[in-house]
């Protein structure tokens, strides 16, 4: 019953956010979403979040969550300037972060473990000079991550890192 309550309030609360929310949506609390700059967030059926949840779709982002997934405490999920596709059935585990500035595919019935992080973005050092003053470049490669993985926890995916359907990656793994 609590679910429902935080589920209904969180779709009053966010009504004219650019938020779509899929039928059956649960959640253990009010998740805290950012959304600007025509950046939409896609909710599909019978999504659960858990609490302390932070989505985040900025500078035109796009961050789609498909049919029953799960999404753990803490996990904060970014689409900024790229898209950011959690397929049917994946869960996001205990405080992982899917940093999506480069884009993010995660194929369908994949699940990734406590404390994951994904990361779609690097610094570029095009000048030996480095200017502590001056804002940093980047690099923004997208990953992808196949059908039915289990990504194990501690695990961090790199900028460009593509992973094929069916594998596990072992806990505190560094994928390039």
């Amino acid at each position: 019953m609590k679910k429902l309550f935080f589920a209904l309030l969180t779709r009053i609360l966010y009504i004219n956010k650019k938020i779509e929310f899929g039928k059956n949506f649960r959640c253990d609390s009010i998740p805290k979403f950012i959304i600007n700059n025509g950046s939409v967030i896609k909710i599909a059926d019978s999504v659960i979040i858990r609490k302390n949840v932070e989505l985040r779709s900025v500078n035109s982002g796009v961050l789609s969550i498909g049919n029953n997934c799960i999404i753990d405490n803490g996990a904060r999920i970014i689409a900024s300037n790229s898209e950011v596709i959690l397929k049917d059935r994946v869960k996001i585990g205990y405080y992982s972060v899917v940093n999506g500035g480069g884009g993010v595919i995660i194929d369908e019935d994949t699940s990734l473990y406590g404390f994951v992080y994904i990361q779609t973005s690097t610094h570029q050092d095009k000048e030996k000079n480095f200017d502590k003053n001056s804002q940093p470049m980047f690099i923004h490669k997208s990953v992808k991550i196949g059908k039915k993985c289990l990504i194990g926890a501690h695990v961090s995916i790199l900028p460009g890192a593509s992973i094929s359907d069916y594998q596990m990656i072992e806990f505190n793994s560094v994928v390039q």
